[in-house]
């Protein structure tokens, strides 16, 4: 049988919704990615409006994380962890490190723009990739590489990747395949 391909999970902004970083997956998969890679993006459960968030306080944050790692075990069963990433962008950021040091099945994580980043110590390494801008305006710069760090001091494999701009999904992320090669 063929080899299953990678797997990533995509997670959204604040105030976004799955269908806002559907054109981020379709960029990666025509600049980047293998055709056996399939990205999935989720929804945040949350509602705002018409929109969806990852939750607005710390009990609904642990839900958020509790239900996408719960999804991410059912839908990664029996592929390599190596294979498997989640990705986030600003909120979706700081849900994805958390999902990504918490759930064994998960050996990578793509951090764009994070928010409120946290790292914890996980049972094995996880591959980090950090984007961010230098003039983030919304998701201080310098807690993004002060959390980079630390995860590197944690044993986690860590590339950080900054950009001159502003709480943005950076467009020429070139390095993005180095995270998920």
């Amino acid at each position: 049988t063929k080899e299953a391909g990678q797997l990533v999970f995509f997670l959204h902004g604040y105030g976004g919704s799955a269908s806002d970083v559907a054109w981020v997956a379709e960029d990666l998969r025509k600049r980047k990615l293998a055709e056996s890679t399939t990205i999935v993006t989720i929804d945040g459960a949350y509602a705002l409006g018409t929109a969806r968030c990852w939750g607005d306080e710390p009990a609904e944050y642990e839900d958020s994380i509790e239900r996408v790692s719960a999804f991410i075990r059912k839908h990664a069963a029996g592929r390599p962890r190596e294979k498997v990433f989640v990705a986030g962008f600003s909120q979706g950021a700081q849900i994805a490190i958390r999902v990504a040091t918490r759930t064994p099945e998960v050996g990578g994580a793509i951090l764009l723009g994070g928010c409120r980043l946290e790292t914890l110590p996980a049972s094995q390494p996880v591959r980090m990739l950090f984007v961010h801008g230098r003039q983030d305006r919304i998701c201080d710069f310098a807690q993004a590489e002060n959390v980079a760090r630390a995860a590197e001091a944690q044993g986690h494999r860590v590339e950080f990747v900054p950009f001159v701009g502003d709480h943005v999904i950076y467009k020429e992320y070139v390095n993005v395949g180095v995270a998920v090669d």
